[in-house]
């Protein structure tokens, strides 16, 4: 366990070979980073871990959207979506 919250399986060279940064479930720490493609499920309450009512999304596109209540993403529409636009060079 890092000074960071990160838990880290390293190899005999000390490079990491797995870290639950790059795992999250239902919480994010300050020094961590949300990669493209990675969910935040809030759990349904604090002894129930099953997924609960909202779910945060950095999507492929780099857009962070709040989905609730339904997870289907074959039709569900995002509640809140960040709508981030790259800068044109």
């Amino acid at each position: 366990m890092l000074d960071t919250g990160n838990l880290v399986l390293a190899g005999h060279d000390s490079t990491y070979l797995w870290q639950n940064f790059n795992h999250p479930i239902d919480t994010i720490l300050p020094t961590q980073m949300l990669n493209q493609g990675s969910k935040l499920a809030a759990r349904f309450s604090e002894v129930n871990y099953p997924s609960g009512r909202s779910m945060i999304i950095l999507q492929t596109d780099q857009n962070l959207a709040l989905y609730t209540t339904d997870f289907s993403m074959d039709s569900a529409n995002p509640y809140f979506e960040s709508k981030f636009l790259k800068a044109k060079a």
